[in-house]
C-alpha cells in the first residue's frame, strides 16, 4: 500500500496524485518520462522518489509541498527539473544530481533541512533561487567548471565548493559567498 513502481510509461499527467495522502514511495524506470505540473503536489506521506530513465522532464510544482520527502534519486542521462519542482520539501536533507541537467528556478527553494547539494559536471545551468532560502544548506559542490549560475540561485548560508578558475568561484567571489577550492582539473573530464 502506498508504493508505486512505474515501468516504461511516457508521462504522468498534471495533478494526477495531487494531495494524495496514502502515497509513500514512487519509482520510475523507463526511457523517456514527462511528469506533469503538480503531479505529486502536497503528497504529505511521500518519503522517497527514484528515477531510472534516459530522458526525464519534471514539470513545475511536481513534488512541491511533499513535506515528508527525504530521498530523491536521479539516475538519468538527461534531466530537466522545472521551476518549484521540489519547493518546500522540508524533510529533504541532501540532493545529488548526476546527469546532464538544468535546474529550474526555485526547484529546491525553501527546503528547510537541505544540508548539501552535489551538482555533477553534466549540470549546465542553475536558475534563479534554485537552492535559495534553505537555511541549513551549508555545502554546494559544483563540478561543471562552466556551469551558469543565476545571481540568486544559492542560499546565502552556503559555502561553494569547486575549483579555481571555475564559474562557481566567480559566482562566490562576485556575490560574497565562501569558496573552497579542492577540486582539480584532472578529475573533471
Amino acid at each position: 500500500e502506498g508504493c508505486f513502481e512505474f515501468q516504461n510509461i511516457a508521462s504522468i499527467g498534471n495533478q494526477t496524485f495531487y494531495s494524495c495522502d496514502k502515497l509513500t514511495s514512487v519509482s520510475f524506470n523507463g526511457t523517456n518520462l514527462n511528469i506533469g505540473a503538480s503531479a505529486f503536489y502536497d503528497c504529505n506521506a511521500l518519503t522517497s522518489v527514484s528515477f531510472e530513465c534516459y530522458e526525464l522532464n519534471i514539470g513545475r510544482y511536481a513534488f512541491e509541498y511533499c513535506k515528508s520527502l527525504t530521498c530523491v534519486s536521479f539516475e538519468c542521462t538527461n534531466l530537466d527539473i522545472g521551476s518549484s519542482a521540489f519547493n518546500d520539501c522540508d524533510s529533504l536533507t541532501s540532493i545529488s544530481i548526476n546527469c546532464n541537467a538544468s535546474i529550474g528556478s526555485q526547484a529546491f527553494y525553501d527546503c528547510d533541512n537541505l544540508e548539501s547539494a552535489i551538482i555533477s559536471v553534466g549540470v549546465d545551468s542553475i536558475y534563479s533561487k534554485a537552492f535559495a532560502n534553505c537555511p541549513k544548506l551549508e555545502k554546494v559542490t559544483i563540478y561543471n567548471k562552466n556551469c551558469e549560475i543565476a545571481e540568486t540561485a544559492i542560499s546565502i548560508y552556503s559555502t561553494i565548493y569547486g575549483y579555481s578558475g571555475s564559474t562557481a568561484e566567480t559566482f562566490a567571489n562576485t556575490y560574497g559567498y565562501n569558496f573552497v577550492s579542492y577540486l582539480r582539473n584532472w578529475c573533471l573530464a
